[in-house]
């Protein structure tokens, strides 16, 4: 009898601490917002390969930049250099662009993906399209782009800690020099690569006693392990490098092109799907990583690339630049971060779920088939996590709705 009354007052508790929990939490509502949600709960994806839906998104958004020129009228831009002792150069540029009818505004700091620039068709289109919705806008160069190589950090770019903490300080130091022109709104957006290091940045700030940030971190197409996303490149780069000595200016339009041209309405054929996974490995990489280590190399006194001022004219230089790989890299220049890679600090739940301890908001774009990730590893029922079923990585960049999103971020 009394085992039963226990059992039965058990399983009342139970059934009441659900209801209470689920009473206080959150949905995606909470989140992303009523319209945001909306917008991409109807959001609608051409492709269905990940591979040839991240070209094909590429290509359009540079279709559309030919056709249409921004509109600059709306904005003036400068070049920030921030000072700073990480680098060697003393100071790190960033591009601002300020609106030109208001003396505050809310502020948007951008951290695009990997290998991406001040001047990269990603910076642009934030810029372009965030000033039109109100703000002034702040790019900070990827670590591992030449514009941010150049100022030549005390660390080797793939380091993601010390890459981390130093966009903390770049974020810190703009916020604080752009006072005059912010409403005291700020808000963060990264892409990729880009967005892990605003997780980072986010969790860093979230520890202090007066956080700079106050809105939710925007992390779109994120990494969800960084082991396992260098990983899955470097098994592109083993699977298709023997194509990349057909890849040279020329050839890449050839190439490219076939992918680009496809419409939404159009059967997709086989020989452009069986294409596309070396394309996107070679033009959205491969081709970046071996410029970005040759810069190093140089400006650190390196001499680890064979031949390297002869380049394409040396055998030896093809044969290093074929081979080249994020594991061969890492492994030659920053061994420390292969202790990083077997821990939880390499995966993004670490950081976000320093995010929920101090019960801040953050939201998470993603699609199940983004290649940098391995499949099914986002929960798709957490409130701050929205999946798409297919989206490749960041394909959907020129899509209406994602252009309809991002008024809300």
């Amino acid at each position: 009898m009394k085992s039963g009354l226990f059992t039965l007052l058990f399983v009342v508790l139970f059934i009441l601490a659900n209801f209470i929990r689920n009473c206080f939490a959150y949905d995606k509502e909470d989140y992303f917002g009523k319209e945001a949600l909306a917008i991409l709960e109807k959001a609608t994806i051409p492709f269905d390969d990940s591979y040839l839906y991240s070209i094909w998104g590429q290509c359009q958004y540079e279709f559309s930049r030919l056709q249409k020129a921004p509109n600059k009228t709306i904005y003036d831009e400068t070049i920030l250099n921030i000072k700073s002792d990480l680098f060697e150069s003393g100071y790190m540029p960033l591009r601002l662009a300020k609106l030109k009818d208001k003396k505050r505004a809310p502020l948007m700091v951008y951290f695009p993906g990997a290998f991406s620039g001040l001047t990269d068709t990603t910076s642009d289109q934030w810029i372009t399209e965030m000033t039109k919705n109100g703000f002034n806008v702040v790019v900070v160069p990827n670590p591992w782009s030449s514009d941010y190589i150049k100022q030549n950090p005390h660390f080797y770019f793939g380091d993601f800690i010390q890459e981390g903490f130093a966009h903390y300080e770049l974020f810190t130091k703009v916020v604080s020099a752009l006072k005059e022109i912010s409403n005291g709104e700020i808000h963060l957006s990264g892409v990729s690569y880009g967005a892990f290091l605003a997780a980072i940045t986010t969790a860093l700030d979230a520890q202090t006693a007066n956080p700079l940030l106050n809105t939710p971190v925007n992390l779109i197409s994120p990494p969800y392990h960084f082991k396992r996303t260098l990983a899955r490149f470097d098994k592109l780069l083993f699977d298709f490098r023997h194509t990349f000595k057909n890849y040279y200016p020329p050839s890449l339009i050839a190439h490219a092109l076939p992918v680009c041209v496809q419409t939404r309405d159009q059967a997709v054929p086989e020989y452009i799907v069986k294409a596309a996974p070396g394309v996107t490995a070679y033009m959205g990489f491969h081709q970046y990583l071996v410029e970005s280590v040759i810069l190093q190399d140089r400006l650190k006194n390196l001499n680890r690339v064979p031949d390297r001022d002869e380049g394409i004219l040396s055998e030896n230089f093809n044969n290093w630049k074929n081979h080249l790989s994020f594991k061969l890299f890492i492994h030659q220049n920053i061994p420390i971060v292969i202790d990083y890679f077997d821990s939880e600090v390499a995966t993004l739940s670490y950081w976000t779920d320093l995010l929920l301890k101090k019960e801040l908001k953050f939201r998470i774009l993603t699609s199940n088939d983004d290649f940098i990730n391995d499949e099914n590893v986002w929960d798709s029922s957490l409130p701050y996590v929205f999946r798409l079923d297919h989206g490749g990585h960041f394909g959907f960049r020129h899509e209406k709705w994602f252009y309809s999103f991002m008024q809300y971020l």
